[in-house]
């Protein structure tokens, strides 16, 4: 990997990291009272559950 390549890369991941909290993955559930329907939080926690 040459130094253009990595400051290229570097430059990604900065722009990537400047623009994280753009996103609310907090956001409710439109439908508390079906569980089809959940946060990113909660969908990500059930991957990482399931994969241990």
């Amino acid at each position: 990997m040459n130094i253009f390549t990595r400051m290229k890369l570097f430059a990604h991941v900065m722009r990537w990291r400047m623009t994280w909290d753009k996103y609310d993955l907090h956001y409710p559930s439109p439908m508390k009272e079906n569980p089809k329907f959940m946060t990113a939080w909660e969908a990500v926690s059930l991957i990482c559950r399931r994969n241990l």
